[in-house]
């Protein structure tokens, strides 16, 4: 592992665990965002938590999406 890789890792492993009301991190690459996903969902006792949260994140996510979408269309 280079030093910018375990720079980036540190980041946001650091982000991600001292959040106090939680951590939002928006990825575009859909290999990492499997990866992360699968990390997170990987606990049973937090599975139906992280599932519940991760599907109003995406509905609220296909909206702004969405009316990101509208607003460059009108330009």
């Amino acid at each position: 592992m280079t030093g910018w890789d375990r720079i980036v890792r540190n980041t946001y492993k650091t982000l991600m665990s001292r959040g106090m009301k939680g951590c939002y991190v928006y990825v575009t690459n859909q290999e990492l965002k499997t990866a992360i996903l699968g990390r997170l969902l990987s606990t049973q006792s937090s599975r139906l938590q992280w599932q519940t949260l991760i599907k109003r994140e995406f509905n609220e996510s296909q909206q702004e999406m969405k009316q990101h979408s509208a607003m460059l269309a009108r330009r």
